[in-house]
């Protein structure tokens, strides 16, 4: 894993550029996209109009919080646009909606309309300061309710706690839906060491172990290339 700031190790590395990706870069990703901006509408815009009828309803759960740079003015990730249009195109249906700390018993009692949700934001983000005290908890039991009842939770508290950092992706790179050339590193040596390697062949994206919410996040790449 990395730390917020510049590694130690990055420095040493010899003919490798390095650029962090700034709000800039993702307002500038966001506007091609058509959905950025100060007058721009929300995420929900974008998103395909659901089947009349549909076999089942799926719920694509975001949360605001200050910062934030990859989500709209509700929370909503603006990369959930794909995602729930792909579920509208499979003849499901698929609906935006925003976790409401301050409201915790109207948003559970929102979430049984639906056959399934799916998390958009990190939990860890409901312990900032100016969230309610024990907010983490309170989502986590409420999403465990949830997937006890029947209803399909991605991904559950458990899985996001033993998979939700980075690190799970080496774990997969084995398989048809993982990348071989993903590594960890968990100190600075092997660090240096891996990335004068890996970057010697292609550009590569440096992340945070867990956590980031569109900050941390690095592009590297040999100088000139």
């Amino acid at each position: 894993g990395l730390p917020n700031k510049t590694s130690p190790g990055l420095s040493r590395v010899p003919r490798a550029a390095c650029k962090r990706t700034s709000s800039d870069w993702l307002h500038s990703a966001f506007n091609f996209m058509g959905c950025c901006g100060s007058k721009a509408p929300p995420a929900s815009a974008n998103v395909q109009k659901s089947p009349k009828k549909s076999k089942y309803k799926i719920a694509i759960v975001g949360l605001h919080t200050l910062g934030d740079h990859d989500k709209d003015a509700k929370g909503i990730r603006y990369d959930s646009i794909p995602m729930a249009n792909g579920i509208v195109k499979h003849g499901m249906a698929a609906e935006l909606i925003e976790y409401t700390p301050d409201d915790h018993d109207g948003f559970v009692t929102r979430c049984l309309d639906y056959d399934g949700v799916i998390i958009r934001f990190n939990p860890l983000q409901l312990e900032a300061e100016s969230m309610p005290k024990g907010a983490t908890r309170r989502f986590e039991n409420a999403m465990d309710t949830l997937s006890m009842k029947g209803k399909g939770v991605w991904s559950t508290p458990l899985v996001q706690h033993r998979m939700g950092a980075k690190d799970a992706l080496v774990q997969i790179k084995d398989l048809k839906c993982g990348l071989p050339d993903t590594f960890a590193y968990y100190d600075e040596k092997s660090f240096a060491d891996g990335i004068k390697k890996s970057c010697a062949f292609s550009p590569r994206v440096i992340k945070q172990n867990r956590g980031s919410a569109g900050e941390g996040i690095w592009l590297c790449w040999l100088q000139g290339k």
